[in-house]
């Protein structure tokens, strides 16, 4: 891919992630996607991430990415962006606290 196209595919990702879209978020990976989380003893695979969004989306159901800044090469992007929301809904064994994040 393109430094475009990559860039376009994280915005594309993030844009499904604000609309709640997760058939557009599940396209935007690959079919052998692992997720680094901190605190998982071992990678994420596709239905452990499936899993993870969807605890974060219950607990979170207002959160939202905006993103500042995105540079990408033909098999790399990185971008810098804010995650808000509220606390509503258990999360991680934590139960709602009603905070913003």
């Amino acid at each position: 891919m393109s430094a475009a196209a990559n860039t376009m595919l994280n915005e594309r990702w993030v844009n499904a992630f604000n609309a709640k879209d997760w058939a557009t978020e599940r396209a935007c990976r690959t079919a052998d996607y692992k997720a680094h989380m901190s605190g998982s003893p071992a990678p994420l695979d596709a239905a452990g991430w499936d899993a993870f969004m969807a605890g974060f989306s219950a607990a979170f159901p207002d959160a939202r990415i905006d993103i500042s800044d995105a540079i990408g090469t033909a098999d790399t992007v990185a971008s810098r962006w804010t995650l808000t929301g509220t606390h509503r809904g258990e999360f991680n064994g934590i139960p709602p606290t009603g905070q913003s994040v």
